[in-house]
């Protein structure tokens, strides 16, 4: 075990107990606002960071809290609390899940829960270009420049044409 440095965590068995709440009361609880754009909550860490009365990077120090136990050869890196690593995994499944089903609705804003698959959970949008007659295929590609500039005028260090 490591020597500890630092002020006592404040992770105990009630923050386990929180998050764990959290998730369930997410999964059961419908949107009660009338004007909703879904019919159910999305978890985000940020709102259970509230909860425990902490800010969302202690809680991500918490997943992530690792300790080397045994010694030379035999040492291993374990979690120290792995069962809220667990809870706050299917915290974030959940939140995917949720904005994933948001993102197939026509109502609300989607481009926000698109955003946030993208920045949040690592989903990417891709363009397939299929040539399916193996000729090369000629690509235009127009650039909007501002007050009606054209390429060159990018070129002269003033940006003034001639």
């Amino acid at each position: 075990m490591t020597n500890k440095i630092g002020r006592p965590t404040k992770y105990s068995e009630e923050m386990l107990n929180k998050a764990k709440d959290y998730l369930e009361k997410c999964r059961n609880t419908k949107a009660t606002n009338k004007d909703a754009d879904m019919n159910f909550v999305v978890p985000y860490i940020e709102y259970l960071a509230l909860e425990c009365d902490v800010d969302t990077e202690t809680i991500m120090n918490w997943v992530n809290a690792t300790d080397i136990q045994g010694e030379g050869d035999n040492e291993i890196e374990v979690r120290l609390y792995p069962e809220f690593f667990d809870t706050i995994k299917r915290i974030l499944d959940l939140q995917k899940l949720r904005l994933m089903q948001h993102s197939l609705t026509t109502k609300g804003n989607v481009a926000g829960s698109i955003f946030q698959l993208k920045a949040n959970h690592g989903l990417k949008e891709v363009s397939v270009v299929e040539n399916i007659n193996d000729t090369p295929t000629q690509v235009l590609v127009n650039f909007n420049l501002p007050n009606g500039k054209t390429i060159k005028a990018f070129d002269k260090p003033n940006g003034k044409t001639d």
